[in-house]
Order: structure tokens, then C-alpha cells, then sequence
């Protein structure tokens, strides 16, 4: 018997639509739900385990002897005093890799891959870091593991982007995970070592098109190079430590909140560019920065982050929180980019914040480090043309705490910021970039 889940959903909705599920479990007295046999059906190899609870020794011995050692014992009901006994037995993958290999379909039944990725350093069941293609990958278990992939897809009539996980050890032997129905946030290093652009690729498909209207036959997909992603996580990590505060005898609410480095707020923070430029003018600024043999960092964080990402939500007071934090621990930075622009717009009509109170507060705590901003020529920080005088009076104020000035202006029209290279008075503390 076939029955539809989500009958006149779009995809997504249906694929989540539990209750759905259970009403169609329960109008059919149907008394366990399994996640399907496809991978079976096609094939694929998946974990060995056995088909039911085992009943005796003999069975748990032959399970060994056939799939080796070590394996995994799984109660049926766990614990809690509500079990009942029953055990399977699963064969325990040692030293796992996770694999992924990436695939496009269409609906005349094409399927090819765009090679796969090793997602195997991960952080609370995240991937942390993805790598195209997997290294110390032999090529026989590449071959083996896309070639399981896109039998798979095959076998279900699989349409547009998807992902086949597999496990796999370090003998040759892989298992199938299961399939990620959709674009994963790594699917830009499978575009970078093949450039396909697996986004245009989705949106042809499903017009209609098929993969060898779109050019793409497995034989002309070719894997060139590596890529790397990786993302940018914030918490406490502890190495081969105990994963929950139930290994020490402290309340999980004193272990649950990351320790947030200390800073000595009333210690002087150490000498960086701006001590420089206070000190020896610009003459000694640029002569600091040319015999400088290390990299020289701009920081964007107090203007991009709150700019793009948390527009309306950053505040003064939230900045110079972190400010001392930045003063002493990064003092060796070229510069902060912290003003222009957004940011301006952003404090002036969103938060209802003085700019210029910000960047007073803001150098009281980061004392040591040059202060960049952002001028946009005739726009100086706004988004539309101003007078000359306006411009002028900006810039008179500006160089009273910014250091650095970085004037942008479309098509390299150097004339459109000409009359604020004449305001600003470089032999003071201006360096002008012209991009």
C-alpha cells in the first residue's frame, strides 16, 4: 500500500509535516515508522547490524565473527527503568571519515557527481571544516563510494542538488549515512574545485533543463585542486574533557558559561601605531609602517560587523565593552575601521546616537590604536551629494580623532573627492588611499 505524506505541499513542508505522518501511521494501525530501504535496494552498503533483537550468545558471537570486532550494543528502550531488555548489535566504525559526495539530477534520470568532501572535523555534530577533495583519499574508494552515489540517485529518480553521506574507515570500507536533500552551506568548495555553480544549476533544472543541455556529462567534470571552508565558531572548548558538568561535582549553571579572557582594564596598554603618529607625526607614522617585516592588519570588525550583520542592534555601550579587550590584546593592529558610511547613518537615525560621542568614548579605551574611516567622496557619510562647505566642516571635525582616512569614489573619478583632498590636512594626521 502507497499513501502521499503532505498531499499538495511544496517539498519542504511535506518532507516536515509530522503530524501528517502520524495520522497516516495511525488510520493504517501501522505500529513503526523506518526512515526507508533505498540505500538497500541499490546496493549501497549501510552499517552492519542485526536485523532484530539477538536472543543468545550464539547469535551476538556469529554477528562478531562474520563483521568483526569491535561493535556497538543498542538497547531497544533505553533506560530509565523502562526497558525491556532487548539489544541489536551494530558493528562500530573505528576511526570514522565523514565523506560526502555531491550530485546533480534531472528528471530524464541523469545524475552525475562533482567528486566529494571531507567533513570530518566536527563540533557538536557541526562541521567545522570541509575539504575538497577529501585528502588521502585512495582512488579506488573514490571511484567505489560516487559511483554507490549516483546509483543511489539513480535508483530513487533523484531530481537537482543533493548530498550522499557515507562513513568511512580507514580499511577501504565505506557506509551509507544518509541523503541531504538539498544545497548544503558546503557546496561552495564542490563548486570551487569544479566550477560548476551548483546554485545556477538548481535554478536550470528545474526549469526544465537537463544535465546535458547544461554541458555537464560526468565525463567533462573534472576536479582540480583543493578547497578549504571553515567556520568561525564561538564557545569553550574543552579537549578530552568531560562533555557535560556531570563528570565534576559543580551545578551545570557554574560550567555552562564560557570564562571570558580577563583584561587588566587599568593597566596602559602597549604601544601601538597611533603612540606613533602622536609621537613622531606622520613622517615617523610612514616610516614605522615601511620598516614594519610583519603583516599589517586593518580591522573591520567595529564597522562591518554591526554595519551588514546586527545593523540596528550594536550599540556604544555594547563597543566599548570590548574596547579594552582590543586595546591591549590587538595593540599591534595598522588600524580600526570604525566609522563611515552605514555605521554613521546606522548611530545617528537607527540607534539615536551621536557618531562623534561614540568615537571620543571609543578612544578613551583604545588609546594605541589608529582610528580609519570611510569617505565616500561628494557623500562624505551619508547617501546622497553634500555642499563643499558641508564636506569641508565634516572633515575639520574628522581629524580630530580619526587617523586614517580611506576615500572611495565610483569609476576612479579622482575630481569627485578633489576638494576634500585640498580640506584635509594631511601634514597633520591624514594619510589619504585613493581605491
Amino acid at each position: 500500500m502507497e499513501v502521499i505524506v503532505g498531499k499538495g505541499l511544496a517539498p519542504v513542508e511535506a518532507y516536515l509535516n509530522i503530524p501528517d505522518i502520524i495520522r497516516i501511521c495511525k488510520e493504517n494501525n501501522v505500529d513503526a515508522v523506518h526512515p526507508g530501504k533505498a540505500a538497500i535496494e541499490a546496493g549501497v552498503p549501510i552499517v552492519p547490524g542485526t536485523e532484530g533483537p539477538v536472543s543468545d550468545k550464539e547469535s551476538a558471537l556469529s554477528f562478531c565473527k562474520t563483521h568483526g570486532l569491535p561493535v556497538i550494543f543498542k538497547a531497544a528502550y533505553g533506560g530509565g527503568g523502562r526497558g525491556n531488555g532487548a539489544l541489536f548489535i551494530e558493528k562500530f566504525i573505528e576511526r570514522p571519515r565523514h565523506i560526502e559526495v555531491q550530485l546533480l539530477g534531472d528528471k530524464a534520470g541523469n545524475v552525475v557527481h562533482l567528486f566529494e568532501r571531507d567533513c570530518s572535523v566536527q563540533r557538536r555534530h557541526q562541521k567545522v571544516v570541509e575539504i575538497a577533495p577529501a585528502p588521502r583519499l585512495p582512488k579506488e574508494v573514490r571511484d567505489r563510494m560516487t559511483e554507490c552515489a549516483v546509483r543511489l540517485a539513480k535508483h530513487v529518480k533523484y531530481e537537482n542538488a543533493g548530498t550522499v553521506e557515507f562513513l568511512s574507515d580507514d580499511t577501504g570500507n565505506f557506509y551509507f549515512i544518509e541523503v541531504n536533500a538539498r544545497l548544503q552551506v558546503e557546496h561552495t568548495i564542490s563548486e570551487e574545485v569544479t566550477g560548476i555553480d551548483l546554485v545556477q544549476s538548481q535554478i536550470r533544472i528545474a526549469e526544465g533543463m537537463t544535465l546535458p543541455e547544461l554541458g555537464y556529462t560526468q565525463d567533462n567534470i573534472h576536479c582540480q585542486g583543493f578547497a578549504i571552508q571553515c567556520r568561525v565558531t564561538t564557545g569553550t572548548v574543552l579537549v578530552n574533557g568531560p562533555q557535560t558538568p556531570l563528570a565534576t561535582n559543580l551545578k551545570p549553571a557554574d560550567t555552562n558559561h564560557p570564562k571570558v579572557p580577563s583584561t587588566p582594564i587599568d593597566a596602559v596598554p602597549r604601544k601601538g601605531f597611533k603612540d606613533i603618529l602622536r609621537e613622531s607625526g606622520p613622517t615617523g607614522f610612514a616610516k614605522a609602517v615601511r620598516n614594519n617585516e610583519g603583516l599589517l592588519l586593518m580591522d573591520t570588525t567595529f564597522r562591518d560587523a554591526h554595519q551588514s550583520l546586527l545593523a540596528t542592534r550594536v550599540r556604544t555601550f555594547d563597543l566599548l565593552q570590548i574596547s579594552p579587550f582590543v586595546s591591549h590584546k590587538l595593540s599591534g593592529l595598522y588600524s580600526l575601521e570604525n566609522w563611515g558610511g552605514a555605521t554613521f547613518d546606522v548611530a545617528l537615525r537607527f540607534l539615536h546616537e551621536c557618531p562623534w560621542q561614540r568615537l571620543e568614548e571609543m578612544r578613551k579605551k583604545i588609546p594605541n590604536i589608529p582610528f580609519q574611516m570611510l569617505l565616500r567622496g561628494a557623500n562624505a557619510v551619508g547617501y546622497t551629494n553634500y555642499p563643499d562647505n558641508c564636506v569641508y566642516k565634516f572633515c575639520d571635525l574628522a581629524v580630530n580623532i580619526i587617523s586614517l582616512t580611506l576615500i572611495l569614489t565610483p569609476w576612479y573619478k579622482c575630481n569627485n573627492f578633489e576638494f576634500e583632498l585640498k580640506k584635509l590636512p594631511f601634514y597633520n594626521y591624514q594619510r589619504a588611499e585613493i581605491f
